[in-house]
């Protein structure tokens, strides 16, 4: 054969292999304007199959926000292309295909997942830390039970000074915690036999008058505190002689000042319940499936 005949030949296979080496370019995003953005997004959509574009829409939405808060996140992007990160983010988006948007969002889904963590581990050191003051207070109120209050009584009385009735309380404290006392924190219940309903309960703190020290047992003769629940005594109650009085030591303080018992308080149990909610939360979200 000819070279006349075989170049003809060679020509057409030439064209062939270069016309199947050369591949259409893929769309990718223009962010130049946001006209320009949006007629990309179209032409990016139009090659992609409906799994892609799930991928596709799933992926920006994480580049924008990293949650599922928004319905239209190519809307969003745009909405933001002038602020802050959302000019940052549209500027990193430029030019990026298909393939180009989902490493991107994969690469901030590794980052992001790493802060998860992150943040995790932060919150379930303060719930140890809240655990342990719980466990700390859990023994140490096993020491209260080392005080213990006798003969109480809730009375009125006439007090000479100030020319006027006013309620007292009585008890008799004993002492064997290992240490000196020098006040008490008191949960005190007032009934009497006709009514269903406490007159009073309600917590309050009194000084221990000159301390009583570790095994000793005093007699106390105390005013009933005059704020709160105490000092607004119902006028039917004045007088009285057949009320109750039912107290529970709640804590005490030693004479150096230091709480006999750990304190665990209500601000404690809520902040313990909102840190497990809170990792919850986070749990959810890192085990979340994405389609990219």
């Amino acid at each position: 054969m000819g070279f006349k005949k075989v170049f003809p030949i060679l020509a057409v296979l030439l064209f062939s292999v270069a016309t199947a080496c050369m591949k259409e370019p893929e769309p990718a995003l223009d962010t130049t304007s946001v006209n320009a953005y949006f007629a990309s997004v179209e032409l990016i959509k139009k090659k992609l199959t409906p799994e892609q574009n799930e991928q596709f829409i799933e992926a920006l939405k994480f580049i924008v926000t990293s949650d599922d808060s928004l319905e239209d996140p190519v809307k969003a992007l745009a909405d933001l292309a002038d602020f802050g990160s959302g000019a940052h983010t549209m500027k990193t988006l430029n030019g990026k295909t298909f393939d180009g948007i989902i490493e991107l969002a994969r690469s901030k889904k590794v980052q992001w997942r790493k802060l998860k963590r992150e943040k995790i581990e932060e919150v379930e050191a303060e719930i140890a830390e809240i655990e342990k003051k719980r466990a700390e207070y859990n023994e140490s109120r096993e020491v209260l039970s080392t005080l213990t209050l006798e003969g109480l009584r809730y009375y009125w009385e006439l007090i000479p000074d100030a020319n006027m009735s006013m309620p007292m309380i009585e008890m008799t404290l004993t002492n064997k915690s290992g240490s000196d006392i020098s006040e008490l924190t008191l949960q005190g219940v007032v009934t009497t036999p006709d009514r269903a309903e406490p007159w009073i309960d309600a917590s309050y703190i009194t000084k221990v008058p000159g301390g009583l020290k570790d095994g000793k047992t005093r007699h106390l003769k105390l005013l009933a505190p005059p704020g709160m629940e105490w000092g607004q005594v119902p006028e039917e109650l004045r007088g009285r002689e057949d009320t109750t009085l039912e107290m529970k030591i709640l804590n005490a303080r030693k004479s150096d000042g230091e709480l006999l018992a750990y304190d665990f308080t209500l601000k404690d149990r809520q902040r313990m319940a909102q840190l497990n909610s809170e990792r919850f939360g986070l749990e959810q979200e890192l085990n979340k499936e994405m389609p990219f």
